[in-house]
C-alpha cells in the first residue's frame, strides 16, 4: 500500500492581471469567526504596483492637503522666497540634495517655512520650546570655548 504524497494547491485568478496563481499569491484581507480566510482579488504583484502608482500620484498630494491645507504649488511659492534654502541652515535644497519638510506650528496648524530634515527633526526633538533652543545655545556656546 502505498501513501499519497500529493498535496492540493489552491488557486485563484487575479482580477488585475488575469493570471491565475496559487492562493500564496494573494494577500489575506480577513479571517473570519469561522476560520474562513478572505483573499483580496488581486495578486501580491499587482496590488504593490497599484500601491506604488497610487502613492506617487495622489500620495504627497493628498497628504500636504489634508495635513497643512497646501499645495506642490504652495510649497514652490514658499520655497521661491526662501532662497531655494532651508529657512533656519540655509542650505540649499538642490545643492546639497536635502529632503523638504513643511514647518508647522503644532498648535495652529500654520505652516511658517520650509526646512531641511535635520532642522525640522531638530526642533521637533526640541518641541518647539524658544527656551529649550536658547539653552541648548549657550550649552553649546559654554563647550566651544572651554575646549
Amino acid at each position: 500500500m502505498g501513501v499519497c504524497t500529493e498535496v492540493l494547491v489552491v488557486t485563484k485568478k487575479c482580477k488585475m492581471c488575469g493570471t491565475t496563481k496559487s492562493i500564496e499569491n494573494f494577500y489575506t484581507t480577513r479571517i473570519s469567526s469561522k476560520g474562513k480566510q478572505y483573499y483580496m482579488s488581486s495578486c501580491k504583484n499587482c496590488e504593490s504596483e497599484r500601491a506604488k502608482t497610487r502613492n506617487k500620484i495622489y500620495g504627497r498630494a493628498e497628504h500636504l492637503k489634508r495635513r497643512y491645507g497646501i499645495t506642490d504649488a504652495d510649497i514652490i511659492y514658499i520655497l521661491r522666497d526662501q532662497s531655494w534654502s532651508c529657512a533656519i541652515c540655509g542650505l540649499h535644497f538642490f545643492m546639497f540634495n536635502l529632503k523638504v519638510c513643511v514647518d508647522h506650528d503644532h498648535n495652529t496648524g500654520k505652516v511658517r517655512g520650509i526646512l531641511c530634515s535635520h532642522c525640522n527633526y531638530g526642533l521637533g526633538h526640541f518641541r518647539d520650546n524658544p527656551q529649550y533652543l536658547s539653552n541648548a545655545t549657550e550649552y553649546i556656546k559654554f563647550w566651544n570655548e572651554s575646549c
